[in-house]
């Protein structure tokens, strides 16, 4: 999907190489995908019902993290330019990008509305991520610089809004929609912090007074114990999903084990605490919960959403399927081959050395009459 987003971009922006950095995809596009799954398995529609709708997310996503970039950029001009960071608005023309703003926002808002069984609860919930946005990067707010408020508004407008979006359309339960809210808001904290210890250097250039510059060694113990939090909260979901909905738990722990050796054999894992936990807490939270995923959709035989999640976020595996084949099923291969020759000529040896003595048996000694036992039977015959 990176390509078609960079292609996208390039169109509704007129510039070329917009947003490399487009992680948001691989990191938040997945959890309102899965809640889109859960309502269409709990609640079965037409094949063709659900690829509208799949569109429908596609397009939603892509509004989603398109206007939440336009709206910081929007309010970030002067910042961007003291700590040299790429503004949109700088290469583009600003009436054109407010205008791409509302039609996003729009979308976002509004987008879902026919489908959803409580229209207004998903109007209210989506009308505040542009709201979030704003209060996020307004002058005025600037909730960015007020401490640890920056961290809790960003990964409710990055994390949560989408996937609260996508729950209150099937279902009406509240206490659904606010656990998930609250999982998705824990495990967008520590992604958050990452992200402005990662900024340090732009941010000390543009005199941006975020939590992690002013609490750096703070902002690395908090994303320990959040990223705690979600993992164990992951492995047991995963424990208790696998044994109550999956009817070959098995298949699933055998792709468990091979994600895990495919995580920990890789030699370009940072060395530093906090990073080792977000990268596990990143590693639980995507590829196995996807993976997770897709073993139910396909155990339910809901083949639409299988190849669906293969074709959305397929390349958080291809790199391990990779490593798999090259690791693994090549020595695993080399290995048969050797071991098809070796015993190919044991087996060889062992029948000729058996053949030789059965002749010795009746007194004939092959060797000394320099032919085969095929031969010897020929030249007797022709006697």
């Amino acid at each position: 999907m990176e390509p078609v987003i960079h292609r996208i971009l390039e169109a509704v922006t007129r510039r070329k190489t917009t947003l490399e950095n487009v992680n948001w995809w691989n990191s938040a596009a997945m959890y309102p995908f899965i809640f889109l799954g859960i309502c269409h398995l709990a609640s079965p529609t037409s094949t063709s019902r659900l690829i509208l709708e799949l569109l429908m997310l596609l397009v939603f996503v892509l509004s989603y993290a398109f206007m939440i970039r336009l709206i910081n950029d929007r309010f970030d001009i002067d910042s961007d330019a003291l700590g040299g960071k790429r503004n949109l608005y700088n290469t583009t023309s600003g009436a054109w990008l407010d205008f791409l703003i509302v039609c996003f926002a729009l979308l976002v808002v509004f987008i879902w509305t026919p489908l959803s069984k409580n229209p207004y609860l998903t109007i209210i919930i989506a009308s505040f991520a542009p709201i979030a946005g704003i209060l996020y990067s307004h002058r005025l707010i600037r909730l960015k610089e007020r401490g640890f408020w920056a961290a809790l508004t960003d990964s409710v407008y990055v994390f949560v809004l989408p996937s609260a979006v996508l729950i209150s359309i099937g279902s009406k339960s509240e206490f659904v929609l606010f656990g998930a809210c609250m999982f998705l808001w824990i495990y967008g904290l520590p992604n958050m912090l990452y992200h402005h210890l990662a900024d340090l250097d732009h941010d000390e250039l543009s005199n941006t007074r975020t939590f992690g510059r002013s609490y750096p060694e703070l902002s690395k113990k908090l994303i320990k114990v959040f990223s705690l939090i979600v993992s164990l909260s992951i492995l047991l979901a995963l424990g208790y999903g696998t044994l109550k909905f999956l009817d070959r738990p098995y298949v699933f722990c055998i792709v468990f084990g091979l994600l895990i050796w495919t995580e920990f054999s890789r030699d370009t894992r940072s060395k530093h605490s906090y990073l080792l936990w977000i990268h596990t807490k990143w590693f639980l939270a995507r590829q196995v919960l996807l993976a997770f995923f897709l073993c139910y959709t396909w155990m339910e035989e809901a083949y639409v959403l299988f190849g669906a999640g293969i074709i959305l976020f397929g390349q958080l595996f291809w790199w391990r399927l990779v490593s798999l084949y090259t690791n693994i099923l090549m020595p695993t291969l080399r290995l048969i081959r050797k071991l098809y020759f070796l015993i190919r000529k044991g087996s060889s040896l062992g029948v000729n050395y058996s053949i030789y003595w059965l002749f010795r048996l009746f007194g004939v000694n092959l060797k000394t009459l320099n032919t085969s036992a095929m031969g010897y039977f020929r030249s007797r015959l022709k006697k």
